[in-house]
C-alpha cells in the first residue's frame, strides 16, 4: 500500500509575513469583509484566496478547518453563478461562458485544497492518523472534483484532462486504506446528511453512464441529485469472469486510465 495517493497538487512554499494566516478568527473576519452584493468581485476574491493558500505550506489540520469554513461561501457564489449559464441558449455568450469557467475553477481549487491536505496527512506518521478525518478529506476531494465535472456536463464542455484519473486515484486509495465505506457528515447533501467516499465516487460513475452530454441541463442536475440515494444499490468488484447466464448489468472502470466508466459489452471480461 502506498503511503500517499500521489495526487496532482501544486508546489507549496512556506508562508511569509505578508501571506494569509489560516487562523479561524482571521478567516471569519475576511469572509465578513467580502462585498457580497457584488457577486463577481466576491467570486474573484474567494478564488484568489483559494489559489493563494493552495501554494502555501500549512499543517493539514489548519488547511482542513480553513476549507470547511470556505464551503458555505463557495456554495453561495457558485450557486449564484450557475444562474448565468443554466437555462441559457447555446452557444453561451462570451460573458456567460467565462462565468461557467470561473465556477469550475473555484470547484477545482477547493478539490486541490483537500488533495493537498490528504497528501500532507498521509505523509505524516501513519500511527497517529485520524481515519475519520482522512475519510472526510477524501470524500470532499471527490465531491468537489465531481461538482467541477457536473458543471462541465451542464455547459456541454469536455472535462479537464486528468479529471477521471484523479477520481480513480482517490477512490483506489480510499479502498486501499479500507475507508471507502466510512460514513462522514456533509450538510450540503440534499437526500442524506451522511455519505462516504465510495458513495460520492459511485455517484459520478453513474452520472457519466447516464450520457449527460445528451441530456438537458435540468435533467443532468436532477440525475446528479437523485443519485445520492441510488449509490447504495451498486457494487464495485475487481475484474472477474462473469458467471454464465448472469443477467446483471455491469460496467467497467479502469482505475489506471483517465477515462470514465463504460458498459462491459462482453460476457467475459478479461483484464487487458
Amino acid at each position: 500500500m502506498s503511503r500517499s495517493p500521489g495526487l496532482d497538487i501544486p508546489d507549496q512554499r512556506k508562508p511569509g509575513r505578508q501571506d494569509f494566516k489560516l487562523r479561524p478568527k482571521k478567516v471569519d473576519a475576511w469572509l465578513e469583509s467580502l462585498p457580497k452584493a457584488n457577486l463577481g468581485e466576491t467570486a474573484r476574491q474567494i478564488y484568489h484566496l483559494l489559489n493563494q493558500t493552495n501554494r502555501l505550506q500549512y499543517p493539514f489540520m489548519e488547511r482542513f478547518r480553513f476549507l470547511e469554513q470556505m464551503r458555505e461561501p463557495v456554495h453561495y457564489v457558485t450557486d449564484s453563478m450557475r444562474k448565468h449559464f443554466l437555462g441559457m441558449t447555446f452557444p453561451l455568450p462570451d460573458k456567460n461562458r467565462k462565468i461557467a469557467a470561473a465556477t469550475r475553477e473555484i470547484y477545482a481549487a477547493m478539490a486541490t485544497g483537500y488533495k493537498i491536505a490528504i497528501e500532507d496527512m498521509t505523509r505524516s506518521n501513519p500511527l497517529f492518523q485520524d481515519k475519520k478525518l482522512l475519510a472526510s478529506l477524501l470524500q470532499r476531494a471527490i465531491a468537489y472534483t465531481g461538482r467541477n465535472l457536473l458543471t462541465a456536463y451542464q455547459i456541454y464542455a469536455p472535462c479537464e484532462p486528468g479529471t477521471w484519473q484523479e477520481l480513480h486515484k482517490l477512490y483506489a486509495y480510499t479502498e486501499s486504506r479500507k475507508l471507502h465505506k466510512t460514513l462522514v457528515s456533509d450538510y450540503q447533501q440534499q437526500a442524506t446528511d451522511k455519505t462516504s467516499p465510495m458513495a460520492e465516487y459511485l455517484r459520478l460513475l453513474l452520472l457519466a453512464l447516464a450520457s449527460p452530454y445528451q441530456l438537458r441541463q435540468g435533467e443532468i442536475l436532477k440525475i446528479y441529485t437523485t443519485l445520492e440515494r441510488w449509490t447504495r444499490r451498486l457494487e464495485l468488484r475487481p475484474l472477474m469472469l462473469q458467471p454464465a447466464g448472469d443477467s446483471k448489468t455491469r460496467f467497467l472502470v479502469r482505475l489506471d486510465q483517465d477515462t470514465p466508466p463504460r458498459p462491459a459489452a462482453y460476457s467475459v471480461i478479461r483484464e487487458e
